[in-house]
This record gives structure tokens, C-alpha cells and sequence, in this order.
């Protein structure tokens, strides 16, 4: 083949390049990414069969355009033109390339062998019948879209025609592109939920193809396609609906000082509690510790928790938690455990590919459907979460009265990197890179559910949202980890003014789910070496010295509170529950395997969990 068709083809290489390097990057456990993608591979049966279909008609879809190329390329480029030996030789590897990321899909898919085999063989059949249905349905189209296209073909230059028609290979390639949209549009108007992978070859098709149709289009005057391309997401940007918005209800809010919540009930013991972030593993370590810890010390666990500091997923998790509470006691465990546990990686990518990805394009109307508002809308629907109409104000009055204990959800603000607390209690004071949603947005209230959603929104999984409303900052918000990860810096704040002045809390018990493995028990890539480590080496001592500075400075500031504590005739202990497993996802999908592990786990915990109890049984009996 010669070296202008590769360039030619670029897009077609770097699309079946994408679907052979993708499980690599998604299976293999040494890689970072496996945290991230591994959990994209675990479908269902249907889920395996619709994917199968999608790659035999993107395999379909790919030799077609490739061939647009090889045929029309000599007339609109100048170029002599391919043998048949290159053609058949990069079909074959654009269909090798769909089987790269079939196997290793159907090698980790659930169900039984057969039921695989099964929904694979089904799939293709299914491919195979669309694409002749599609053709032969098309044919009526197709004969008035020729007609049609032919009007225009002319103006594009050479390489479109042939005599006085469409090239055929134009006819063909939009025949597949109507099949696909009849596809696409089933998930567009949710007629069918796709898998993550689903969602992710779809979107890999609809990149193809219009990459691949401009670079055809602008290659002829030298001009680099993503120019144009680039152009019109540029300019749609400006437009005020193309941003992405959580939603908040004008509603009057109390003010709940820490010390009221720190002493709101008879016991003269409290238990602070730090939930680290980091998705659904954060999520559902974190329900699994608050919740089994509770059930194992007999139910007096959580009638003593007065705050809990959360960051993303762990803030999801006990959000939760915080529901679960009824008159004072934890109620529903294994509804609060199954509700953290529940994926909603599908819903994020449905609302990337078939909302947020079109609004690039035609950001107009008001949708605030993205997908973190489809993120919210799957962790609202979990049995164990807030009824629809609970706001956080109403918990504030419940927190005062220690029936529930107060909840701070820890996102920050990406214009200004200032710690964003949104809580049911007042930290005081306006210290320097901190604000507080309360007295940021007054007169507006929030469901803790997007509450949690604001703790959670990690680009480029969720979107970094504003509040839609008039004369409000239009400030974005985003993870709540990167200022703090471990949420220890507002519980901090929260005790230092609960306890300076006395009260009837004597002891304080801090309890803090750490959700990964500590960063010196990860492991060094010693293959990377010269410039392959000088090109790694910034970006991971970026991401290695957030997560340690973040470590190092909350064991500072937790050793100095002691000392205050201390110094105040206040009894402390603090208390460790780590998932001290590697390979803890990072996105939010769990395995079967891996929702067993988080319950293995667990059942490692016993030395914190006879801390904890000893702890609470010493405290005085009333």
C-alpha cells in the first residue's frame, strides 16, 4: 500500500486502532487504566449479542468508507491508485480489528459458555440481517438520494461522481449510515438501555464516520480537518444552554451551628466519621463499613455518629447512610449496602453519547438531562435514597435534634480552587479556600442527592455543573478530591468549633474509610526508562504528590487536633478502615467479584472494628 493511502486513512486506522488497543488497556491489571475501563467488559448475555451486531456492521461500515478511499482516492488526490491485494488486505484488518475487541468481550462477559457462544452467534446473524435489510430497504431511498446528492456532488470536486451519479461507494457508505441511525435513535429515545461498551461503539462509530468524511472532504486543499471541525463546538460554546447546570429550589434554610449538633443528644460520646472518595468502590466500602459496624456493636453505632464528611463516591456512599436514618437508629443496612453497590456507569455514557456528545453541535433549547443528571437520577431511584421532595434543610432541623447526624458533602469550586462544603451544619466563620453552598446560594436549598452528585463530578466522567438560576455565580463545581480527598479538613473545622467551649461530648471517636490502598503499597514500573519515564514522570508526580500531600498534611492536622482535643479534656481515638486490596475500581461499575470483595474485606476488619467497640462500651453508662 503506499503512503499516501495511510495518511489517507488515518481515520480508519486510529478507529480500528481504538478497538484493538482498547481491551488491552481496559484488561490488563499492571495498566492505569484498568481501574478505570476494566469494569466495561462485564455485560450481560443481551448486552454481549447487541454489541456483537454493532461490531459486525461497524466492521461493515469501516471497509466501506476504506474503500470510498481506495476507489475515489486516485481521482480527487492525484494518486495512483491501490492494488486489489492492499484493498482486501486492510478489509481483512478492519474485520480482524472488530474480532481484537470481540474475543477478549467475550472472554469476560457473564453468563455460562454457551449462553455466550450463543448471544455472539446471535449477534452476528443479527449484523449480518441488518445490513441486507437495510441495503435492500434502502434501495427506494437510496435512488432518491442520488438524485438528490448528485445536485451537490459537483460543487465538493472530484472524487464523488462517477458519469453523471453518485459514486456508488458515497450510496453505500450513507445506506450504513441510515442503518446505524435507526440503531442509535433506539437509544436516543431509550426505547433500549445500552451497556457501557454499547454506548462507547457507537459513539466510536459516529467519530469515524464524520472524521473520516471530512478529512476526504478538506484533504483535497491540504486543509487539516479538526479546524473545521473544531470550529463549530468553538463558537456553540458561547451559547449560554450549551454549559451544564445541577438544579437547586428557593427555599429558606435555618442555620445549625456545629456545637448544637455535636451535643445534641445525652451521650457524652461522638463519633466523627471521614469517607474517602474515589467512585463506587469509595461508594460501597463506605456503606459497607457504616452499615456492618453498626449491625456488629449491636446497633449502637449509629445513634453516636454526629457528622459525617464525605468526598465523591464516599460522599455517595453515605448520603446513604444519612438516609438510613430513622428517630436516631440506622435502619435498612442491606438496602443502604445493595443502593451504594448499584452501577450507573451505563446511564453516564447513555447521556455522553446520546446527549451530551449531540449538544456539541446543537446546543439549543434547555435540557439539563447530561449525564450527571442522569447519574442523579439512577442514584435517586435506589430504594434506600431520599424521597424525591426531601431537601437538605430538612435534615439540618434533624441533626440539631440528633436524629440524624449532620452530613458535609466536600466538592470545590473550579474557577477559584476553593473546598465547596455543602452541609446540614454551619461551619463558622469565612476562612481563606473555603465556601459554603448555604452562604454562596442563599435562599436556595438542594436534594442530597445532587448534593452528593456536586461531591462527585469528576471530569470528564461527570460534568463540572453551575447552578441554573438568575443572578446567581455562574462558578462551576467539580470533585471534591482535589482539594481534599479524605474529607478530614471539614471534619476538622466542624470539631474545632463543636468543642470550644464544654459540653456533655467528653470522647470522641473519629472513624475514617479509606477506600484504596495506601499510595508506598503501590508498586514501581521499573520498564520505563530514558524518555519514555521523562515524558510519564510529570503528570504522575502530579497525580502521585496530590494524593500524598493530601495524606501527609490531614495525619499533620489530625495529630494537632489531638493535641486541641487533649488540651480541652476531651478523650480521643481515631480509627482506620482501609480497603487494603489492589485494583479497587475507580469508575461506577462493580463487578460481581469485585462487590464480593468489598464483603471479604470486611470480614479483615477485625482489630478496628474491637477498637471501635471498646471505645463505646468504655464510655459511661446513663
Amino acid at each position: 500500500m503506499r503512503v499516501a493511502y495511510l495518511y489517507l486513512l488515518r481515520v480508519q486506522i486510529l478507529g480500528t486502532v481504538f478497538l484493538i488497543v482498547f481491551p488491552i488497556l481496559a484488561l490488563a491489571p499492571s495498566l492505569l487504566s484498568y481501574p478505570l475501563l476494566h469494569g466495561i467488559f462485564d455485560v450481560a448475555p443481551p448486552d454481549l449479542r447487541w454489541a456483537a451486531m454493532q461490531l459486525f456492521i461497524l466492521a461493515g461500515a469501516l471497509i466501506v468508507i476504506s474503500r470510498a478511499v481506495f476507489l475515489r482516492g486516485p481521482a480527487r488526490f492525484g494518486i495512483p491508485p491501490a492494488s486489489a491485494l492492499a484493498q482486501f488486505l486492510f478489509s481483512v484488518y478492519c474485520a480482524g480489528a472488530t474480532v481484537a475487541l470481540l474475543l477478549p468481550l467475550f472472554l469476560h462477559a457473564r453468563g455460562s459458555f454457551s449462553d455466550r457462544v450463543v448471544a455472539i452467534l446471535t449477534g452476528l446473524a443479527a449484523g449480518a440481517v441488518s445490513v441486507v435489510l437495510g441495503v435492500m430497504l434502502g434501495r427506494k431511498v437510496a435512488t432518491w438520494a442520488t438524485r438528490w446528492m448528485s445536485k451537490f456532488a459537483s460543487r465538493f470536486g472530484p472524487g464523488y461522481r462517477e458519469a453523471d451519479d453518485v459514486a456508488p461507494e458515497h450510496v453505500l457508505a450513507a445506506l450504513y449510515w441510515l442503518i446505524f441511525l435507526g440503531f442509535y435513535l433506539l437509544s436516543v429515545i431509550e426505547v433500549r438501555q445500552p451497556s457501557t461498551l454499547s454506548s462507547i461503539l457507537d459513539l466510536l462509530f459516529v467519530v469515524v464516520y464524520f472524521l473520516a468524511g471530512a478529512a476526504f472532504f478538506f484533504d483535497r486543499w491540504r486543509i487539516p480537518f479538526l479546524i473545521p471541525v473544531s470550529a463549530l463546538p468553538v463558537v456553540f460554546s458561547y451559547f449560554a444552554n450549551a454549559d451544564s447546570f445541577f438544579a437547586a429550589q428557593p427555599a429558606a434554610v435555618q442555620s445549625v451551628e456545629p456545637y448544637q449538633v455535636l451535643h445534641a443528644t445525652a451521650s457524652d460520646t461522638a463519633v466523627i466519621v471521614c469517607a474517602q472518595g474515589g467512585g463506587i468502590q469509595a461508594a460501597a466500602w463506605t456503606a459497607q463499613v457504616l452499615t456492618s459496624l453498626d449491625e456488629q456493636v449491636n446497633l449502637k453505632f449509629a445513634p453516636m455518629v454526629r457528622l459525617i464528611s464525605g468526598v465523591s463516591g464516599g460522599a455517595l456512599g453515605a448520603m446513604y447512610v444519612a438516609a438510613g436514618y430513622q428517630d436516631g437508629k440506622l435502619t435498612n443496612h442491606e438496602s443502604i449496602r445493595g443502593a451504594a453497590e448499584a452501577s450507573s456507569l451505563e446511564a453516564i455514557a447513555h447521556a455522553l453519547v446520546y446527549r451530551d456528545i449531540p449538544r456539541l453541535l446543537f446546543p439549543f433549547g434547555t435540557s439539563l438531562r447530561d449525564r450527571g443528571v442522569s447519574a442523579e437520577t439512577v442514584w435517586a431511584s435506589q430504594p434506600a435514597a431520599p424521597p424525591r421532595g426531601n431537601l437538605l434543610g430538612a435534615w439540618r432541623k434533624q441533626a440539631e435534634d440528633g436524629k440524624r447526624p449532620a452530613m458535609i458533602f466536600n466538592s470545590m469550586i473550579a474557577e477559584t480552587g476553593e473546598r465547596f462544603a455543602i452541609g446540614t451544619v454551619d461551619l463558622p466563620g469565612r476562612q481563606p479556600g473555603r465556601r459554603q453552598f448555604y452562604e454562596y446560594f442563599p435562599g436556595f436549598d438542594l436534594h442530597p442527592v445532587t448534593a452528593a452528585r456536586l461531591a462527585a463530578s469528576f471530569p470528564y466522567v461527570s460534568p463540572a455543573p453551575r447552578l441554573r438560576a438568575k443572578d446567581v455565580s455562574g462558578h462551576h463545581f467539580v470533585d471534591g478530591g482535589y482539594f481534599d480527598n479524605y474529607g478530614v479538613v471539614s471534619a476538622i473545622d466542624f470539631l474545632l468549633a463543636a468543642t470550644s467551649k464544654p459540653g456533655n461530648v467528653k470522647r470522641i471517636l473519629l472513624v475514617e474509610i479509606l477506600a484504596f490502598q495506601d499510595a508506598a503499597a503501590k508498586g514501581v514500573n521499573q520498564s520505563l526508562r530514558g524518555w519514555v519515564y521523562q515524558l510519564v514522570a510529570p503528570p504522575q508526580a502530579l497525580l502521585a504528590m496530590k494524593e500524598a500531600a493530601q495524606r501527609s498534611r490531614n495525619l499533620s492536622d489530625l495529630r494537632l487536633l489531638e493535641e486541641v482535643l487533649r488540651s480541652r479534656n476531651l478523650a480521643w481515638k481515631h480509627v482506620t478502615f482501609r480497603y487494603d486490596a489492589p485494583g479497587a475500581p475507580l469508575s461506577w461499575h462493580l463487578t460481581e467479584d469485585e462487590r464480593q470483595s468489598v464483603r471479604d474485606m470486611w470480614s479483615r476488619q477485625g482489630d478496628a472494628v474491637n477498637q471501635v467497640r471498646a471505645f463505646l462500651e468504655a464510655a459511661p453508662r446513663r
